[in-house]
């Protein structure tokens, strides 16, 4: 609202509600102080390619930055459109091929909202406004940021990222398919050395009192991570050794390389093979052969061996009522997963699960050798729930405090924010016969891979053994439970 009147001297005036004072966009201080070359009012200049003048593997966009040949007003239309070939001249760069030159246009439709339902268009010196301005105006925008919020559904089976220049000729079946020996021998002398394995079958000498586990475990990739995913599935297969107390010795691998030219198949071949020896230093255990095949997608599987002392060796039955249950790790990697798989999963989520996930186990079950261990299961594809079905006999049951279950950030939100459950989750929640808890209980039917370690002890040596986790890097260790003497599994809420 305005009015006018006039001052004591007589001079006009207006009085206002409200004054909005326009200005042009100013620029931060830290593009001067980077050491990145700005014109004279602090915006990074940057050249055709989009690359700064400073540095050629430095972009700047936006209203960040000024096109030295071709500077414009800072505007989101300027913004948005150099979006693509930003994109393009990064891929270039990254490839190793020359960034293509980029000219943004010279004039643009502007739509300026000027109060409720009202905006004005203007272009070329020409101008409109009304209501239909501003339905105009809020048409486009909504249907702009429709785009960052409703992603396109995930595919069943999505396309497999690493796969990549196939050749054309038909790909045989059985040893046919087999990764070429040349390439092979190549990766492994480059990764293991004289260590690399030689004979057709591996010779293992059972030290007199020890017994032999065995344990198997693959699984398709579900991050487009050779090297990480190569961690996790050794991790997930020796956590089967080390829930029965024992130390792993050697595993054998058995990789599924997508089609590829011998070029990509090495790359992907090294990087994996490297994964599982960083791994295996951590477990202490040696790769001492292993089969490779090619098919449609990348996965990746071990047999481990393990030795125990039969005195010294856990098994899942065993509880007695009275005792308590110990979880070393955080549940979550089942529904973070399938909320990555959508492309809506936040990245410190994925980051801190990976983390879980090659955390080995080794060093709880060192540390659970100091306490009296009745039983013992690792917590992986039927969630807690199923595990802890597992460890129950008639006259045992196991009572869990959901309250005291340990989650990892981002899991409850998955769950419940957004509903995405990974695709085992449903026939968890049947078969434990808890389908009618309440929603809270739901990251309890979450399948887990690479998951903590489950173990009943003595009430007395709980809290201890709880202190003794947290202080050997397991952060999140907690009592979850108790062993009683009814049947069956129940949750207090």
């Amino acid at each position: 609202m305005q009015g006018r009147a006039q001052d004591r001297q007589g001079r006009n005036t207006t009085h206002l509600d409200e004054i909005f004072w326009i200005t042009q966009a100013a620029a931060q201080p830290w593009p001067a102080a980077s050491g990145l070359e700005v014109d004279a009012t602090g915006f990074i200049q940057v050249g055709d390619t989009l690359q700064t003048l400073t540095y050629n593997n430095i972009f700047a966009v936006g209203d960040c930055a000024r096109m030295v040949n071709h500077p414009r007003p800072k505007a989101g239309v300027y913004a948005v459109r150099q979006g693509k070939p930003l994109f393009r001249n990064v891929m270039a760069l990254l490839l190793g091929s020359s960034p293509k030159p980029y000219q943004p246009q010279s004039r643009f439709l502007s739509l300026i909202s000027t109060g409720p339902q009202h905006a004005i268009a203007s272009r070329n010196g020409f101008s409109l406004e009304g209501a239909w301005v501003w339905r105009w105006k809020n048409w486009i925008d909504a249907r702009f940021m429709k785009r960052f919020s409703e992603l396109p559904d995930m595919k069943r089976e999505p396309e497999n990222n690493l796969q990549a220049e196939f050749s054309e000729q038909m790909y045989c079946g059985g040893c046919g398919s087999k990764v070429a020996s040349d390439l092979l021998h190549d990766v492994l002398g480059d990764i293991l050395g004289e260590s690399a394995p030689v004979d057709d079958a591996a010779q293992i000498e059972i030290p007199p009192g020890k017994i032999l586990l065995q344990s198997v475990d693959h699984f398709r990739s579900f991050i487009n991570d050779p090297y990480l995913q190569a961690r996790v599935a050794l991790c997930h297969s020796v956590s089967d050794i080390y829930a029965c107390g024992g130390s792993p010795h050697s595993i054998l691998a058995s990789l599924t390389l997508p089609f590829g030219k011998p070029g990509i198949t090495r790359s992907l071949l090294t990087q994996i093979l490297q994964g599982t020896v960083d791994q295996l230093q951590e477990e202490g255990a040696t790769l001492i052969g292993g089969h490779t095949s090619e098919g449609l997608e990348l996965s990746i599987g071990f047999t481990a061996n393990g030795m125990v002392d039969p005195n010294q060796a856990w098994t899942k039955q065993g509880s007695s009522p009275g005792d308590v249950l110990v979880l070393t790790k955080p549940l979550g990697t089942g529904t973070i997963f399938a909320a990555d798989m959508r492309h809506v999963a936040k990245g410190p989520w994925v980051s801190g699960a990976l983390d879980q996930m090659t955390r080995s186990n080794r060093d709880a079950v060192k540390l659970a050798k100091d306490f009296s261990i009745h039983a013992c299961t690792d917590i992986t594809g039927f969630g807690l729930a199923g595990h802890c079905l597992e460890m129950t006999s008639p006259g045992v049951g196991i009572e869990l405090q959901l309250s005291h279950v340990p989650v990892m950030s981002g899991a409850s939100e998955c769950l419940h924010t957004l509903g995405i459950t990974s695709s085992l989750h449903e026939a968890n929640k049947r078969a434990s016969g808890l389908s009618e808890m309440n929603s809270d209980a739901e990251i309890l039917f979450d399948p887990q891979t690479s998951g903590g370690l489950l173990f009943s002890v003595p009430a007395a040596e709980s809290e201890a053994f709880v202190l003794a986790l947290t202080g050997g890097g397991y952060a999140e260790a907690s009592i979850v439970g108790r062993v009683t003497d009814s049947s069956g599994l129940r949750v207090v809420v």
